[in-house]
């Protein structure tokens, strides 16, 4: 629960983090809505920027509150965050407990809908996690049963506190406005029913309600339209029928057992069914229910339509669309069924029935959370953990402004530098040409990534700043020409670090079988000398070697791989590093970098560099095993491959 962003949505709760943690620099002035980025995602023109991060978001409320419990408790780490997220959700099941019992007079209805909820894979995932998905979730359950003991009741300030809470629902997540308009429209028609009811009072709580959501979406207009926004703020439909249901496949194929597992789908089934035969016996409070259920899934199926673009890389826009309708709708099956005894052993067989869609969800969390491979927002975490304590050692003040090239996200970076400054969204020279001239102090570079991603889309830019500072992960740089400077230079790599391991192969003589394994031989072609290394077509892996009796407690580590290839076309070709502990084989991390073409007019051989970062561990006693993995068949030509395992200095 306590880890930095670097999961699944890292971007997103990243950005998110990033509003809690201005509100506290701000003094908690909570009309300064701001982030660390100084160039806002949307609209989508790359040279607008702003001075002080401020942006157009929905209703900060939530973040607001962690923002004053940090400050509070003098902690600000995400932690708090993740916490607050999980206790209010629970808090917000307590609600819907409450109200399934108003409804159903069963406290076993009302706790198999609550087991219902929480063995989702996509809610408990979410709830530990710094979206607003589930906070703006958990009051549209407080809502419901607000809304529920108003029908109950008759009692005014139940209606009153059910407007108040899904309209801050809806300003915290604009998707709720659909679950609150099915809300108002089944409340109205439950009123215009029965006339005893407050006519006028009533309908005022609704008016109100919309007046306040219309003024803030004005004013998120007028703000979008000054300072742009992080935060998407436009649809994304599909462009015809047929793209349509290729996303929605996409969605359901990737996403289908994250939102629910083959038991919660069978109770769909059963709900339906049940709601079929017993319909007769509808209470008024059921027929409420109903019409909230259609309603909101007919306006989620037109949010879908509307977002489709968007449902295969989001799970969450689940949450906020159909998750809570057909949460409904089991509530309304499970109502309808008739009631029995309750005796201790239906409690201890509703638990037991509910263990496989506890496992099930369980495995999803860990498989969410397990992976051991680098994705970039693991790598931008690891290449820039020390970038603040850099800047401080340098005495570079919090105020000056950075601009980080090659990171994932738009706030990840800049929270890391603990400065506000510009990312990069875009990496295509263009967009990198258009970067450079912003109006920025220093320029962050997380050095594997800047390989990866920047080099070989605008190498010139290496003549174009000093370096400055930094280490082997991260390099700090200012503006300077630097004519015809040297890559190794630019990085540092040769000031910075000292060598653990340096290694050769030429692939001329008889390499080490004992480091060296795999290693297929070709005189058809080379760089230099005689022989090069041949990756074939029908090897799936090919060349491997192994350094034993690495520290990675002590030591801040990388790998430097340099070789020459031959020209390729979409090789596919993936070199991946793993570090596993030698005392029990256990592999620790792993990353994987795409042998990717460059532009190569010439039919030359080329120079390439692969830089792995690698994060501090446990392990004392560890053991870096490297491979090539070519899984579409390519053929592929080396030579004159170094290996070198290089120690970062402390601060420079």
């Amino acid at each position: 629960m306590s880890s930095f962003p670097i999961n699944i949505h890292a971007w997103a709760e990243a950005d998110h983090y990033a509003v809690v943690l201005n509100f506290i620099e701000n003094d908690l002035r909570f009309w300064e809505v701001e982030t660390f980025v100084l160039n806002p995602q949307f609209p989508a023109e790359l040279n607008e920027t702003t001075e002080n991060g401020a942006l157009a978001m929905d209703f900060p409320l939530f973040h607001y509150g962690v923002a004053m419990v940090m400050t509070i408790i003098g902690n600000q780490a995400s932690i708090v965050f993740r916490v607050l997220v999980f206790l209010f959700s629970c808090l917000s099941l307590v609600f819907f407990f409450n109200a399934v019992y108003l409804i159903s007079k069963s406290y076993l209805k009302s706790l198999l809908c609550v087991l219902f909820v929480i063995t989702s894979p996509v809610f408990i995932y979410y709830q530990n996690g710094m979206l607003i998905s589930i906070p703006s979730l958990s009051i549209s359950l407080i809502a419901f049963y607000y809304l529920i003991a108003y029908v109950k009741t008759r009692q005014f300030y139940c209606l009153v506190l059910c407007g108040i809470l899904m309209t801050l629902a809806s300003l915290m997540r604009m998707t709720y406005v659909m679950l609150m308009f099915s809300f108002l429209i089944s409340i109205s028609f439950f009123i215009f029913k029965n006339k005893a009811f407050r006519f006028k009072k009533e309908y005022l709580v609704f008016f109100i309600s919309l007046l306040a959501i219309a003024l803030y979406r004005y004013s998120h207009w007028l703000i979008a339209k000054e300072y742009g926004s992080i935060f998407l703020n436009h649809l994304l439909p599909a462009k015809g029928l047929s793209e349509f249901f290729e996303y929605f496949s996409d969605a359901w194929n990737r996403w289908k057992y994250d939102y629910f597992s083959a038991t919660h789908y069978t109770f769909f089934l059963v709900s339906l069914v049940a709601a079929f035969f017993f319909r007769r016996k509808i209470s008024q409070e059921l027929k409420l229910v109903s019409s909230i259920v259609c309603l909101s899934i007919v306006a989620s199926i037109l949010f879908l339509i509307a977002m489709i673009r968007q449902f295969p890389q989001h799970d969450y826009y689940f949450l906020d669309t159909f998750f809570l309708p057909l949460v409904l709708l089991v509530v309304v099956g499970v109502s309808l069924l008739p009631n029995t005894r309750e005796v201790w052993w239906k409690y201890i067989f509703l638990l037991v029935f509910f263990i496989q869609p506890a496992i099930h969800a369980n495995d999803k969390q860990q498989e969410r959370s397990r992976s051991v491979d680098a994705s970039l927002p693991i790598q931008t975490v690891i290449e820039l953990e020390d970038v603040s304590r850099l800047l401080d050692c340098m005495s570079i003040s919090k105020e000056k402004r950075v601009l980080v090239m090659g990171a994932h996200g738009a706030n990840l970076p800049l929270i890391l530098c603990q400065r506000k400054g510009y990312s990069t969204i875009f990496n295509q020279e263009q967009d990198l040409r258009r970067s450079i001239d912003w109006n920025y102090d220093y320029l962050i570079l997380p050095q594997g990534l800047f390989l990866d991603h920047i080099y070989r889309e605008f190498p010139d830019i290496i003549n174009r700043f000093e370096r400055i500072g930094g280490n082997l992960k991260v390099g700090i740089f200012r503006k300077k020409l630097m004519p015809q400077q040297a890559l190794y230079r630019f990085l540092g790599l040769d000031e910075t670090s000292s060598h653990l391991f340096n290694r050769r192969v030429d692939f001329e003589g008889d390499e080490d079988t004992l480091f060296l394994k795999d290693v297929l031989k070709t005189n058809q072609v080379s760089y230099s000398g005689e022989y090069s290394y041949q990756l074939l077509k029908n090897k799936e892996f090919g060349l491997n070697f192994h350094i034993k009796g690495v520290d990675l407690v002590q030591d801040n580590l990388s790998l430097l791989l340099n070789f020459k290839v031959a020209p390729i076309i979409n090789s596919g070709v993936k070199f991946v590093v793993l570090i596993k502990d030698e005392s029990n084989d256990e592999i620790l991390f792993s990353q994987s970098k795409d042998l990717k073409p460059f532009d190569n007019e010439n039919n030359d051989w080329e120079d390439r560099n692969l830089l792995y970062s690698f994060p501090k561990s446990k392990c004392s006693s560890c053991r870096i095993e490297f491979f090539i993995w070519n899984p579409y068949q390519a053929q592929v030509n080396l030579d004159d491959l170094n290996i070198r395992v290089l120690r970062s200095q402390a601060c420079n």
